[in-house]
């Protein structure tokens, strides 16, 4: 199993996208934790986090 804080340690933000309305994703390199996936971050600065995903 894969602990809290090796996921900490482990992923990392590749590109963060925010539009002019506030919306924003976010993109995780995983290091290969979850195979060939990563993990997209989707929200608002107002409401804030809305889903995350693991894609692809």
């Amino acid at each position: 199993p894969i602990t809290e804080e090796e996921l900490a340690r482990r992923i990392s933000m590749t590109s963060l996208s925010v539009t002019s309305g506030g919306s924003f994703t976010a993109w995780f390199d995983c290091d290969e934790m979850f195979t060939d996936h990563a993990v997209t971050v989707y929200g608002s600065l107002k409401k804030g986090l809305k889903t995350a995903n693991i894609e692809g």
